[in-house]
């Protein structure tokens, strides 16, 4: 479930959020997972024989100046996954971001 989790992250932010980047800003790699646990629903039926999704929170940090990221990720009962909501980066890079000037990218972008 974690492992999961992490992946889904990692891969929004470097597949969708930094695809325009490239060219300045590192590919995000995977340092450690900091915390991940269900999120329960109360008003999930255990009982019931249809498959039901499960809602991760996640914080992980990556190797780029020990970035960390905070996260909801819902996966699915068909195996996909998806991010909730665009990660939250609860570590700022401070001035390694300098290659671009877009403030939403600055929080994903380490430059080369």
């Amino acid at each position: 479930m974690t492992k999961r989790a992490v992946e889904t992250v990692l891969n929004q932010t470097n597949n969708n959020i930094l695809k325009d980047y490239h060219h300045s800003c590192q590919k995000l790699t995977f340092d450690r997972t900091i915390f991940a646990h269900e999120i329960i629903d109360e008003a999930r039926d255990d009982n019931s024989s249809t498959c039901v999704s499960n809602k991760v929170a996640v914080m992980l940090q990556v190797k780029q100046n020990r970035a960390r990221f905070d996260a909801r990720v819902i996966l699915l009962c068909d195996g996909s996954t998806q991010v909730v909501a665009y990660p939250i980066r609860i570590k700022r890079y401070r001035n390694t971001a300098y290659c671009v000037h877009d403030e939403f990218i600055c929080d994903y972008c380490y430059c080369h």
